[in-house]
């Protein structure tokens, strides 16, 4: 398949789709598996999600970005990165909403740990995308192909 430009609408749309339902949908699903094999409750149970559900967003946001690199051919990378954070940040909300229905515990502090815990990721999120933007616009498009 030959290479050809893509509009930051393919570059967005793929960037959040990967590294927000793909990799960390697999990651919530294998979490909520572990917790009820391992028989775990309170404490060990939430640690064990949100080290589970951080593995799934950031091999996510590895993947999605090693895609893009070999897969988008485009001299606009870097307007691509407001509407990636926005994206993600709503796919989060969205996460953190059905996180408090899943999770079988339910208590203010597990939902204000988990807001935390999204915070933290969003915030990973736009600063790793942003500086990845920002290394592609500067490769040639041919070496941006290549690599």
């Amino acid at each position: 398949m030959a290479l050809r430009p893509r509009s930051i609408f393919w570059i967005v749309s793929r960037h959040v789709l990967i590294t927000g339902f793909v990799l960390p949908g697999a990651a919530h699903a294998a979490a909520l598996a572990g917790i009820r094999a391992l028989e775990l409750q309170g404490a060990p149970a939430f640690l064990f999600f949100l080290a589970i559900l951080a593995l799934g967003f950031f091999a996510g946001l590895g993947c999605s970005l090693s895609y893009l690199r070999k897969n988008a051919i485009t001299d606009r990378w870097t307007k691509c990165t407001a509407p990636a954070i926005v994206g993600f940040a709503a796919v989060a909300v969205l996460a953190y909403m059905a996180d408090m229905f899943w999770l079988p515990q339910k208590s203010l502090g597990i939902w204000s740990g988990l807001a935390g815990f999204y915070a933290v990721v969003v915030t990973a999120f736009g600063r790793i995308t942003r500086r990845a933007f920002e290394i592609f616009q500067r490769l040639p498009m041919r070496r941006r192909a290549e690599s």
